[in-house]
């Protein structure tokens, strides 16, 4: 079947036809300049999930027909039209197509990582390398008021009791802690592994802090007070996260994610570097100098300016249209 719409010819024919293997795609829309073959609408129809094909029709050739008819005759329309009122040339729809090719490489390049087999050694390194990601203990939220004096320690124990506990510790570790890296957010510690790590990994504490929690139960003081080096601390258990031991067969998949896209990230990376090195001809420093300031209220284009991240994500919008209440989206 061929209709004719000003300067759109669709032959949806096409479509239902089987073709040879070694026949040419064969052009099914023709949209002034614009074309779409047979094979990109398949692949197009292809990824429309079933319960949208269900709101299109109840059979192939009703759902093919309404799908180019309602979703991929517009788009060509108005690509044509924007081509037409040469809207590439505009500098925000220009700005728009650089970080969408940008994109599209970015996910072709995750697509060439994923279909490359991964070595099973490489999973297994992986998870050995972070096993303290996937095999945690118990982990306890620690606050500290660390001093000097026994019996400022054992006061501090008897104040910091009652409906307002949380109130005057604060204002306990901001008096008396000789911690000036904690002392002013109420002494906190995070949470305290038992070798003394913590979640943050340029901190550590004794030991003796975390073994001295454990005896107790979340939001409790630890009754006596800690020796923690040359001083005392009293301790109060905020909270806690409990042990975690994932295995190598459930995180296998996750892993594999995480090496594909270490692995598309490199070589983006390289290819970024080797076409710098190739195309960048001429670099004037000294002209960023004759930048104007940014603006002290960002405009709302200004996060269209922000650069994008090294590798592009996958794509997460659906690439189909989508039925609403007002027809086909």
């Amino acid at each position: 079947m061929l209709r004719r719409l000003g300067s759109v010819v669709i032959a949806l024919a096409a479509l239902s036809s089987p073709a040879r293997a070694d026949a040419p795609d064969p052009v099914a829309i023709q949209v002034g300049a614009a074309q779409m073959t047979v094979g990109e609408i398949e692949s197009r129809l292809a990824l429309l999930p079933a319960f949208q094909r269900r709101t299109l029709g109840t059979t192939p050739d009703e759902i093919r027909r309404r799908f180019v008819e309602d979703a991929l005759v517009p788009e060509l329309l108005f690509s044509e039209y924007a081509r037409q009122k040469k809207l590439a040339e505009v500098p925000h729809v220009r700005l728009r197509l650089r970080e969408a090719l940008e994109r599209a490489l970015g996910d072709a390049f995750l697509e060439r990582a994923a279909a490359a087999p991964l070595d099973e050694g490489e999973l297994r390194a992986y998870y050995d390398a972070h096993r303290d990601d996937y095999q945690k203990p118990e982990r306890i939220r620690i606050a500290r008021i660390l001093v000097d004096d026994d019996a400022l320690a054992r006061r501090i124990l008897s104040e910091a009791s009652g409906i307002k506990a949380a109130e005057l510790w604060k204002q306990l570790a901001r008096d008396h802690s000789l911690d000036d890296a904690t002392k002013l957010r109420g002494g906190t510690l995070g949470f305290v592994y038992p070798d003394g790590r913590t979640d943050v990994p340029q901190v550590a504490v004794d030991p003796a802090l975390y073994a001295a929690a454990a005896k107790v139960k979340d939001g409790e003081l630890v009754p006596d007070p800690v020796k923690e080096g040359g001083h005392l601390a009293v301790v109060w258990r905020r909270g806690s996260l409990p042990a975690v031991a994932s295995s190598f067969a459930a995180e296998r998949d996750a892993i594999r994610d995480i090496l594909v896209r270490e692995k598309a990230e490199r070589a983006f990376a390289a290819l970024r570097e080797e076409l710098r090195q190739r195309e960048v001809k001429d670099e004037n420093p000294a002209l960023l100098e004759t930048l104007k300031d940014s603006p002290a209220e960002p405009s709302t284009t200004a996060s269209t300016l922000a650069p994008p991240p090294p590798l592009p994500p996958p794509s997460s919008s659906d690439p189909s249209p989508r039925m609403t209440e007002r027809g086909l989206r």
